[in-house]
């Protein structure tokens, strides 16, 4: 059987200019969006992997000791996705590296998770 993998983008994805919700006063995810995911995964069995730039939040809670405090937003923002998400039962398994090409860096995901 093969692995399914989606790579998530949130902004234009999740949300959009019309998005109400909001965290800390930036847009946040819509709810029916969160739920239209969670379809997919159901129906293809498939693991998430963050290739948005909320991974940033991620990245910041492994690997920086002392965040600064645009870290720190970053890191918040990062928890309230993963809550969101875990209210539809959807894990995150991993991120992208970020180095600023997003199909380079999850073509060095696909090379490393071979």
């Amino acid at each position: 059987m093969k692995n399914n993998v989606i790579f998530l983008d949130i902004d234009g994805v999740l949300n959009n200019s019309h998005t109400k919700e909001r965290f800390e006063h930036l847009v946040f995810v819509s709810d029916n969006k969160v739920l239209l995911l969670k379809e997919l995964i159901d129906k293809t069995d498939a693991k998430v992997v963050l290739s948005s730039t909320w991974r940033r939040g991620w990245e910041c809670k492994e690997r920086i000791q002392n965040p600064t405090s645009s870290d720190l937003a970053d890191i918040r923002l990062f928890e309230a996705l993963q809550t969101k998400l875990k209210e539809y039962n959807i894990e995150l398994m991993s991120y992208t590296e970020d180095f600023g090409f997003r199909g380079e860096e999850i073509d060095l995901w696909l090379k490393q998770w071979a």
